[in-house]
């Protein structure tokens, strides 16, 4: 059997459980969905690109995943539908829906379920042979999984249904007093420790500890600074570990990018007139971001008359607009499987970042100077020993102009206070453009 190239290419767990048998497989999907086998088509989540795969979502995956470890483990089928019908996968996009599955079974269950998947090929409706991804579930031992909102389930035939609350009693009895483990620290499967970037490891170490040197153990150094954790796959990358330092995160946690879409009308109407996807690490996403506002052809800009020659201003203010892409990827729900989405309009930029402001923490906080709460701590611990080549300051610290300088600087251009809402499960700040009008005025005034 010879699978696509893209399939080929994708990187096998060594695990044996992993990989059924193509004859096996074939009469388990003829016998019908069970407890131990679900088949399922994919919709990925919207990432702003179009797809017309149906099939689970990010909630009825999770359920299946955590009702399956829950009870005594499976196999999930992806591309092949409930009545047994084998649609398969667009071997183009294998890539996302593997990622997609392992970043759901690392960020939406609690803990984490350490899945494996395999690639088979099998025969489809519409003939040919098409790539189908087999996700291996184990029963969960010592402990017991929860959806990310909080429910313990467990399966029966095909049915998933909460656990017994005589069990799920005496389970959390056993983790009272245990917090659970933050986003930022979850292990990223199956990635590589080859994909961390050595040299930006120890550019930061020797920032933050200047007199240290390399030990002789370098796993054992990234597992000490939480960028790496022991799994059963041994020693992986930390989601931290790898939006910090990792040369690709986005090939590795669904949504770990920023899409930079630019429209020439005042709403999103049709296709953008520019798309960028914006990846690598985040020091390096928030800069590249930073630079393509600054010199987007749609970031409108004003002239204005002085004694030495005619001098543009640009609509926005550049702090207020590195504000914003910092406090998009920061302080966004990485647990969304989504990127964060800049939208440039003639007459305005909107951030969006996935997922609302935490514990009751409200726009108007923000506007009244309240500290903000920071969702991932430790990767905004680390932001601070980097440098920002726009600001020369650090890309986050007690000393790094916040959310109140985003708000005078915008307004000082364009007369009006940045909104800030969320919807749709996203927190949205929009900066407005000053008019040309505007910035001439606020050109005049500047010594």
């Amino acid at each position: 059997m010879t699978l696509p190239s893209a399939i080929e290419r994708q990187r096998r767990h060594p695990a044996a459980d992993a990989y059924p048998d193509r004859d096996d497989l074939l009469a388990a999907i003829r016998a019908g969905r069970g407890a131990e086998l679900e088949m399922k088509g994919v919709r990925l989540p919207d990432d702003g690109t179009e797809t017309d795969e149906p099939g689970a979502g990010v909630a009825e995956l999770t359920e299946i995943l955590v009702s399956m470890a829950n009870t005594g483990g499976g196999r999930v089928v992806l591309g092949v539908l409930p009545d047994g019908t084998i649609p398969g996968m667009d071997p183009a996009r294998d890539g996302g829906v593997e990622r997609f599955v392992l970043t759901l079974a690392t960020a939406h269950c609690h803990p984490p379920i350490p899945a494996t998947t395999a690639w088979v090929s099998l025969p489809a409706e519409a003939g040919g042979e098409r790539p189908c991804l087999v996700v291996c579930v184990r029963p969960s031992s010592p402990e017991f999984h929860a959806t990310g909102d909080g429910r313990h389930l467990q399966r029966r035939g095909v049915r998933r249904f909460p656990m017994p609350s005589d069990r799920l009693a005496s389970l959390l009895k056993k983790r009272q007093g245990r917090p659970p483990t933050p986003i930022e620290e979850r292990p990223v499967r199956p990635c590589p420790l080859s994909e961390l970037d050595r040299t930006r490891i120890e550019a930061y170490l020797r920032r933050r500890v200047p007199d240290w040197s390399p030990p002789a153990d370098r796993e054992s150094l990234l597992r000490r600074h939480r960028f790496a954790i022991e799994t059963d796959l041994g020693t992986v990358p930390t989601l931290l570990g790898l939006l910090m330092f990792g040369f690709h995160p986005e090939k590795h946690w669904q949504g770990a990018n920023i899409r930079m879409e630019s429209y020439r009308a005042d709403r999103p109407e049709g296709k953008p007139a520019d798309i960028r996807h914006i990846t690598g690490p985040l020091p390096r996403q928030i800069e590249e971001a930073v630079s393509y506002l600054r010199v987007s052809p749609l970031n409108p800009t004003a002239s204005a008359k002085r004694d030495e020659g005619r001098f543009d201003f640009p609509a926005y203010s550049i702090s207020a607009l590195h504000e914003a892409v910092v406090n998009a990827v920061v302080h966004r729900d990485y647990a969304i499987l989504s990127p964060v989405v800049i939208r440039l309009y003639p007459n305005r930029i909107e951030f969006r970042s996935p997922g609302a402001l935490r514990d009751g923490l409200t726009p108007d906080h923000l506007y009244a100077g309240a500290p903000p709460w920071r969702r991932n701590q430790m990767l905004a611990g680390v932001l601070g020993y980097h440098e920002s080549p726009t600001t020369g300051g650090p890309l986050m610290g007690s000393r790094r102009p916040g959310f109140l300088n985003l708000v005078r600087e915008s307004k000082r251009l364009s007369d009006r206070l940045p909104d800030l809402k969320q919807a749709g499960g996203a927190t949205i700040l929009t900066l407005h453009a000053a008019p040309a009008e505007e910035q001439a005025l606020a050109a005049r005034r500047r010594p």
